[in-house]
């Protein structure tokens, strides 16, 4: 399965990541089944150099355009372009975007598993933030061109967060119990989920605008926290190399998994 294949590559390669098919305690040692280390420096010079190459820092890697020459070409459109892709530049470089940490993260994923996320939220007062959520946390799905259309994310939430984040009318009487006493670190897992509005259509009111439905809820209380709406899809999936047949890409890693079994079973014995 991909789980299986995905969680012995992340304990070559990226153990702080291997949480497939074991889950592991914050802040326990993750190298036991990694004894040699080149894979692991070999994949971060890999996200270094594609990072360097395609979103580097300090240096201007887009640019807007009309797509038209001609338009492009007159003065006062191309001043307006200029100025636009300059304020989309500061605002994605500030450190508050999170965009290099992210994007970073995303490149080691798309690498390692040949599939990468990266969420994408405006928020207000801020502008846009950045987020590399793990491929162990989420189930994707896609449409009918193969583009990655739908997304199921399970995340910890503590009493404290959920309060801090949702509308407390909405959330559980426990909850709002815990977030005020000595429990407010204990925590749940939440779900959100991004898919097509015309999924829900019978469901949503029929004066809906959005093209996709978010929806967020608490697992294991069975109860719906937020509910709203993205003009575009939040998460910007990426796949290294995928078959016709295959939702999950498949990166450079998978090539090299036999010589990795193979160094790894040498060093361990030897």
């Amino acid at each position: 399965t991909w789980e299986r294949n995905w969680q012995e590559i992340s304990e070559y390669v990226l153990p702080h990541r291997s949480d497939f098919t074991a889950k592991r305690s914050k802040g326990e040692e993750r190298l036991e089944m990694a004894f040699e280390g080149t894979a692991m420096r070999s994949l971060k010079r890999f996200a270094s150099n594609i990072h360097n190459v395609f979103t580097p820092m300090g240096a201007e890697w887009f640019r807007l355009t009309t797509g038209h020459p001609y338009l492009d070409n007159q003065r006062h459109i191309a001043l307006w372009l200029e100025d636009a892709t300059r304020i989309i530049k500061h605002h994605i470089s500030r450190p508050s975007s999170n965009f290099h940490s992210a994007i970073y993260q995303y490149y080691l994923e798309a690498g390692a598993f040949g599939t990468g996320i990266v969420f994408v939220e405006d928020i207000p007062g801020r502008g846009p933030h950045f987020r590399n959520f793990p491929l162990s946390d989420c189930v994707l799905a896609a449409g009918g061109e193969m583009e990655i259309d739908t997304v199921f994310r399970v995340y910890r939430q503590t009493a404290k967060d959920l309060i801090s984040r949702f509308d407390p009318s909405l959330l559980p009487e426990d909850v709002l119990k815990k977030a005020s006493s000595e429990k407010m670190l204990e925590e749940y897992d939440v779900v959100h989920y991004v898919a097509p509005a015309w999924l829900m259509k019978e469901q949503l009111p029929p004066d809906w605008m959005y093209p996709f439905v978010s929806i967020h809820y608490m697992k294991d209380k069975k109860k719906v926290i937020k509910f709203g709406g993205y003009e575009t899809m939040p998460y910007i999936c990426a796949r290294w190399e995928r078959s016709d047949r295959e939702i999950y890409g498949r990166g450079p890693t998978w090539e090299i998994l036999p010589d990795m079994r193979l160094i790894n079973e040498v060093e361990k014995v030897y």
